[in-house]
């Protein structure tokens, strides 16, 4: 009786705490807490927990509510957790934007690439092409990819000779065109070549080194005949060459006898700048004074002038120009009636070439003036616009110059050969 009593009385307390949860389950948390805090009847098995209820650790617990912690814990996990660890990571890399300011604000790349000419050439395509924008294209899209296509590097040199042309293209390889004949079109491979120089059926060129590679006409050792030595300027003539190694001495080599075009030079100083001509040779010293040497039929030896004035020379087949501090061209020599190739217009020139009879330079505005004969268009078709190089033939009648804002040589004069025939 007395287990009958008490087992009556445990089933009528479990009814009215059942009523009660019924009744409260609408509260919202408080009827939660208070429903967990009545779900506390003692057990030894389910038999002895309400409906709905199993015996948990000897305590009657809702099934509910032991299924809705994990399964409500577990959902917030998955739910936010697993978004907020995404979240952060995004939120906290230092992704793209950082790759971006990297790419837009750096130019130790500009700065730490060696100039490859060490010119004004060469100094006139890094302000025009810019950084090259290949990481900005690729990152985020800057305008620097779309200013390289509109603005493409210029070919770096070009030299005219007596009936072909050689250019060093923008990538620093050479191409020749033109009368093909003693080898004088077969350029030499590689994509180093920094200055190149056209004579009459040779040519020579010099990679960022200052090693010296000549080729083409060779029937008085102009090509063979080079000394083994590094060098900063190297200048073709018509059958002789001639060039300024690393310790400043003049070196020349090829057709010297009767006038000593090649044996004239002289034998101690140090110079700056070196032209071979048609049968003379001229340098210009440390000081900026002038020196000529060779033949001097039509006075382009001896009508040098005097002064320490002097930063380049150029010497074509009958004349001889050169450039002062100032900006101004000086002229001298000339044959026949073609002396007017001796009288330079007035101005600022940046660059001088002189050919034969005829000379082309280029303005401080890089613009194209010539002056002297124009049997074949060599002075009168000459093109308008803006160029970083100029060369006029030495043996020839025609004249190419480099443009500065497109990939493109121009050329005009002489065409029987194809030797002015425009590069694209």
């Amino acid at each position: 009786m007395i287990r009958s009593t008490s087992h009556l009385h445990r089933a009528l307390f479990l009814v009215a705490s059942l009523a009660l949860v019924t009744a409260t389950t609408a509260c919202g948390d408080d009827g939660n807490n208070q429903n967990q805090n009545n779900n506390n009847a003692q057990c030894s098995s389910d038999s002895d927990c309400s409906s709905g209820e199993e015996c948990v650790d000897g305590t009657c617990q809702s099934a509910s509510d032991e299924d809705d912690g994990p399964d409500a814990g577990g959902d917030d996990m998955d739910a936010g957790d697993e978004n907020d660890e995404d979240n952060g990571m995004d939120a906290g890399t230092p992704d793209t934007s950082e790759s971006d300011d990297m790419d837009a604000g750096s130019t130790d790349t500009d700065e730490s690439t060696p100039d490859t000419g060490g010119s004004d050439t060469m100094t006139r395509e890094d302000t025009t092409t810019g950084d090259t924008g290949m990481s900005d294209g690729g990152a985020n899209g800057s305008s620097d990819a779309g200013s390289d296509a509109s603005t493409p590097m210029p070919y770096r040199q070009v030299a005219a000779g007596s009936e072909h042309t050689c250019a060093i293209e923008p990538s620093g390889s050479i191409t020749c065109w033109g009368n093909g004949s003693d080898g004088r079109t077969n350029a030499p491979s590689g994509s180093n070549w920094e200055s190149i120089t056209a004579g009459g059926a040779h040519n020579c060129a010099l990679d960022a080194s200052g090693s010296l590679e000549c080729w083409g006409g060779d029937q008085f050792g102009q090509v063979s005949d080079a000394p083994d030595a590094s060098f900063q300027t190297v200048s073709a003539g018509q059958f002789h060459t001639c060039a300024i190694d690393t310790s400043g001495a003049v070196d020349c080599w090829g057709f010297d006898i009767p006038d000593n075009r090649v044996s004239g030079a002289p034998s101690s100083g140090t110079y700056t700048d070196v032209s071979a001509g048609g049968s003379q040779s001229c340098a210009i010293d440390s000081n900026g004074a002038i020196e000529c040497w060779g033949g001097d039929q039509a006075n382009h030896v001896s009508g040098a002038p005097s002064g320490s004035n002097y930063s380049a020379i150029s010497a074509g087949l009958w004349h001889t120009c050169a450039l002062a501090n100032d900006g101004s061209i000086e002229c001298w020599g000339g044959k026949d009636d073609a002396n007017q190739a001796a009288q330079p217009p007035s101005g600022q020139f940046e660059t001088i070439s002189a050919g034969n009879e005829f000379s082309c330079a280029l303005t401080n505005d890089q613009e194209l003036e010539c002056w002297g004969k124009d049997d074949a268009g060599q002075v009168s078709d000459a093109p308008s616009g803006t160029y970083v190089s100029v060369g006029a033939s030495i043996g020839g009648a025609h004249a190419c110059a480099a443009t500065e804002n497109t990939q493109e040589v121009k050329c005009w004069g002489k065409n029987d050969e194809n030797q002015a025939a425009n590069k694209p």
